[in-house]
């Protein structure tokens, strides 16, 4: 199925066998046809080696350590307020939550092949420097990475969150089997992760997806980052609780917004709806350049679901050719939030060769 001679396959799984990654069953019979020697049945020594994956929003820390089986060991998730803590405490605070998985999966340092965070920032693959657009400004700038790194004592790297989720869900949820597909995940923020020709996209700076930040209304309010009328000031979660308390004079968050939409509320309806019209006509924009055969949406608004798909169905209509959207599949993600985030940065460490060269043993 490779191409490679048996001569090379006999020799890297051997080298495998020889670092007690792989190991052969305990049938002795062999299997296989043909002429020659019978194959020897082989499995994945699981407990090999560890993943260790992280998310840092706004308002949590959360992690999971799993083995190369993707087998999760442990699990955590810590409230943190990360947008108003330096960075010396979000560094801390990264350490401590992995030294806690390490302690309750009973591994080591030494097990680990790699780990891997989300971050809600467009990150520079070259530099490796986080982009000014995120809601966390203590990780904007150089340096976080190689620092969390030193102190944790294993390969790391930081990773856009969306992206992450485009990971997940296109490796073991809504868009497995898509060489092409579209993750757009609405919550204070709007961000997609793009899936082009079977590989994740990040552009030449990390900030490929960035669709945040499309102008929409051109003389609208000035965004965080300098344009006017952004997407996620008409529909990030942040906008929708905004509108709504401003009309109700109290202060309600995205799920209760959504449950009296659900409820009937002609307002909490309207405003959904118009959320979903918005991000529906940067979705068709994108489907033009990309031609994807699958648009995943996540975060806070999959809840709502069944409230803002004709919102999104017609706005796409309008803004997208036909040919572009012809047999397009629209759908809800499958993993929530940080889950998906942490399946994304697990995926990230077992399928980045490059970065962790160590992990050749899943190619």
């Amino acid at each position: 199925m490779t191409g490679l001679s048996r001569s090379t396959v006999s020799t890297v799984v051997a080298d495998l066998i020889r670092q007690d990654i792989v190991r052969e069953t305990a049938s002795s019979a062999g299997v296989g046809s043909g002429s020659g020697r019978p194959g020897t049945p082989l499995t994945l020594n699981l407990p090999a080696g560890a993943v260790l994956a992280l998310d840092l929003s706004s308002h949590a820390i959360a992690g999971a350590m799993s083995d190369l089986g993707h087998r999760i060991l442990a699990r955590a998730t810590w409230p943190f307020d990360a947008r108003h803590a330096p960075r010396s405490q979000i560094v801390d605070a990264v350490c401590d939550l992995s030294a806690q998985l390490m302690h309750l999966a009973n591994v080591g340092k030494d097990s680990i092949v790699g780990a891997a965070m989300g971050v809600p920032a467009p990150v520079e693959q070259e530099t490796r420097r986080v982009g000014l657009q995120s809601g966390i400004p203590a990780i904007v700038g150089d340096g976080l990475e190689a620092e969390i790194s030193e102190r944790l004592g294993v390969p790391f790297m930081l990773e856009n969150d969306a992206n992450l989720s485009a990971l997940a869900e296109w490796t073991e949820g809504a868009a497995v089997g898509h060489s092409d597909a579209i993750y757009v995940e609405v919550s204070e923020g709007i961000g997609a992760g793009l899936i082009v020709s079977g590989r994740l996209h990040r552009g030449a700076h990390g900030t490929a997806g960035e669709i945040g930040h499309t102008p929409i209304v051109p003389d609208g309010p000035v965004c965080r980052c300098g344009n006017r009328g952004c997407l996620e000031l008409l529909a990030g979660t942040g906008a929708i609780t905004d509108t709504v308390s401003e009309q109700l004079s109290t202060r309600l968050t995205i799920d209760q917004i959504v449950e009296r939409a659900r409820g009937g509320d002609p307002m909490c309806r309207r405003i959904l709806r118009d959320a979903g019209s918005h991000i529906g006509t940067v979705i068709g924009s994108m489907c033009n350049l990309i031609n994807p055969t699958v648009v995943v949406v996540g975060g806070a608004l999959t809840t709502a679901w069944h409230l803002i798909e004709p919102a999104l169905h017609e706005a796409l209509d309008r803004s997208a050719i036909h040919v572009s959207i012809q047999d397009l599949k629209l759908v809800p993600g499958i993993h929530p939030d940080a889950t998906g985030r942490l399946i994304g940065a697990r995926a990230l460490v077992l399928g980045d060769l490059e970065r962790f060269p160590g992990l050749s043993i899943t190619a």
